[in-house]
C-alpha cells in the first residue's frame, strides 16, 4: 500500500514538472514570436512597429523570468536600433540609454551595450569614443572568459575597417583576432567562421594571396560541411577563391571558380552576387585575355543586376564602370573614357580608396593627351589617398610615385622624377606585403627596373 502511494505521488511530481517545462517552453515560444514579429517589421522598414515587438517580447520576457529569451530579444533589439543610427543617432543613443539604465548589472547584455557603442561609434567616425567602448567591451569578454565571442568582435571589428577601406585600421583588429586563435585553439574551424569570412577578405584586399588561399580554403571546407545549403555563403567564398588563384596567377582555377560562383548565383537569383561574379569575369579577361573587348559584356551584365541603390549595388556600379573605363582607355576612346571615369567620380565618394583608382586613370588619359600638369594634378591626388589609407610603405603608393615620377621625366624635370623614383624603390619594401603584389599590380613590377632608370635620369642632371 505504502509503495502504490509512494508511486503516486512521484507520477504527480512528474506531471507538474512536465506542465512546468510545457508551460516555459509555451512562454519562451511566445517571445520568440514577438521578436520574429519585430524583426519582420523591421525588414519591411515598418520601424515604430518593430519598436513596439520589440518592447512586447522584452516584457514578456521579463514577466516570465527567463533570462535567455531576454537576453535574445536585447541581442536582436540592439542590433535594430543600430542599424538605424543612420537614420536618427539622438533617438538610437536614447534608446540605448533607456535599455541599459533597466539591463546594465547584467554583464552579457554590457557586451552587447558596448559592443554596439563601439559599432556606433566606428561607424560615426567618432574615434575616441569607439577605442573607448571598444576597450570596455574587449574588457567584459576577457572578465567573462568567451574567448570565441572576443575572436568574433575583433572578426566584425576588422571587416568595419575592411568596408571602410581602412586596410592599415583592420590590421590591428585581424592579429588580435589571430592572437585570440593562438590561444584559443578550437577544435575545428566552424568555431571561429567569422574570422575566416573577414580574414579572406582582408587578405585578398591586402595583397597576401598565400595567406588569404589558406584561410579562404578553411572557410570553404567548413561552409560545405556546416551550412551546405548556404549558396549565398559558397557563391561569395567561391568568387574570393576566383580572386586568389588569379592574384597566384592560376588563371585555369580562377575561370573555374569564377564560373562556380556565377553560377551558384544564378540559381539562387541573388542579384548582387551575380553583378559581383560578372564584374571579376569582367576583371579577369580584362587582365589575362589578349582581346579585352571579350570583357565588356560581363561589366554590363553585372550593371544591369547592380539595378539598386544599397551599398553593395552601388560598390557593383563602382567596378562596372571603372572596367569599361578602363577597356575604353586602352582602346584609345578617349570621349567614352571620360564619360565613364566622371561617373565613377560621383558614385566614389563614398569611398576615397576607390576614388584613387579614378584619378589615376584621369592622370593617364591626360598623359595620353600629353597634358602633363593636369596628370601631375590627377596622380599627385592619387598618392594622396594612397599615403593615407596605406601608409607610406605599400605597392601602391610605390605605383602612384613611379607613375609621378613619368611626368616629371616628361616634363625633363629629371631631378624631381629621379626623387620619386628613389621614393617608389623605398615604398615597395613593405613589411606584409610580399612579391604577390607585384603579380597582382603589373604597374608596381616596374619598379623593380627602375634602378635603371634612375641611373638615366641622373646622367641628364
Amino acid at each position: 500500500m505504502i509503495l502504490r502511494i509512494i508511486i503516486v505521488v512521484l507520477c504527480l511530481f512528474a506531471s507538474f514538472f512536465l506542465l512546468v517545462s510545457f508551460q516555459n517552453s509555451n512562454n519562451n515560444t511566445a517571445v520568440e514570436t514577438l521578436k520574429k514579429k519585430a524583426l519582420q517589421y523591421e525588414s519591411n522598414e515598418e520601424y515604430d512597429s518593430a519598436a513596439i515587438y520589440f518592447k512586447k517580447a522584452r516584457d514578456f520576457a521579463e514577466k516570465i523570468k527567463s533570462n535567455v529569451a531576454l537576453q535574445s530579444v536585447l541581442e536582436a533589439e540592439i542590433t535594430f536600433w543600430i542599424n538605424r543610427a543612420d537614420k536618427n543617432l539622438l533617438d538610437v543613443k536614447r534608446q540605448l540609454h533607456q535599455l541599459w539604465d533597466l539591463y546594465k548589472s547584467d554583464s552579457k547584455f554590457r557586451i552587447s551595450y558596448y559592443e554596439a557603442k563601439s559599432i556606433l561609434f566606428l561607424e560615426n567616425s567618432v574615434q575616441d569614443s569607439f577605442e573607448y567602448f571598444f576597450e570596455k567591451t574587449v574588457s567584459e569578454l576577457k572578465n567573462s572568459k568567451d574567448i570565441k565571442y572576443e575572436i568574433s568582435y575583433y572578426s566584425y571589428v576588422a571587416q568595419r575597417h575592411i568596408f571602410r577601406d581602412d586596410l592599415l585600421g583592420a590590421k590591428k583588429y585581424v592579429e588580435l583576432a589571430e592572437k585570440c586563435i593562438e590561444a584559443y585553439k578550437p577544435k575545428n574551424n566552424s568555431e571561429i567562421d567569422d574570422y575566416f569570412s573577414m580574414a579572406s577578405d582582408f587578405y585578398i584586399q591586402y595583397g597576401d594571396c598565400e595567406k588569404a588561399l589558406k584561410v579562404t580554403l578553411s572557410s570553404y571546407e567548413n561552409t560545405k560541411k556546416e551550412t551546405p545549403d548556404d549558396a549565398i555563403g559558397l557563391s561569395y567564398i567561391l568568387n574570393n577563391l576566383g580572386v586568389i588563384y588569379a592574384c597566384l596567377d592560376d588563371f585555369e582555377n580562377a575561370e573555374k571558380y569564377y564560373n562556380e560562383s556565377l553560377k551558384l548565383s544564378l540559381k539562387i537569383d541573388q542579384h548582387s552576387d551575380i553583378a559581383i561574379s560578372y564584374n571579376n569575369i569582367g576583371l579577369f579577361k580584362l587582365k589575362h585575355f589578349s582581346d579585352i573587348r571579350l570583357a565588356v559584356e560581363p561589366f554590363k551584365s553585372s550593371l544591369l543586376y547592380s539595378n539598386g541603390n544599397s551599398q553593395t549595388d552601388i560598390q557593383n556600379k563602382i567596378t562596372s564602370i571603372q572596367g569599361l573605363a578602363a577597356i575604353y582607355i586602352k582602346l584609345n576612346k578617349l570621349d567614352s573614357a571620360n564619360y565613364f571615369c566622371n561617373r565613377l567620380l560621383e558614385l566614389q565618394k563614398i569611398s576615397s580608396y576607390r576614388e584613387a583608382s579614378t584619378y589615376d586613370r584621369l592622370a593617364k588619359l591626360a598623359l595620353n593627351e600629353k597634358d602633363f600638369n593636369k596628370a601631375g594634378y590627377y596622380f599627385q591626388k592619387t598618392l594622396s589617398i594612397y599615403r593615407n589609407k596605406l601608409g607610406d610603405k605599400h605597392p601602391e603608393v610605390s605605383r602612384a610615385l613611379s607613375n609621378l615620377s613619368d611626368v616629371y621625366k616628361n616634363q625633363k624635370k629629371y631631378i624631381k622624377a629621379a626623387q620619386l623614383i628613389q621614393e617608389a624603390i623605398a615604398s615597395n619594401t613593405t613589411e606584409g606585403v610580399d612579391s604577390l603584389n607585384l603579380r597582382q599590380n603589373p604597374d608596381v613590377s616596374k619598379v623593380i627596373d627602375r634602378d635603371l632608370m634612375l641611373y638615366q635620369l641622373n646622367t641628364k642632371i
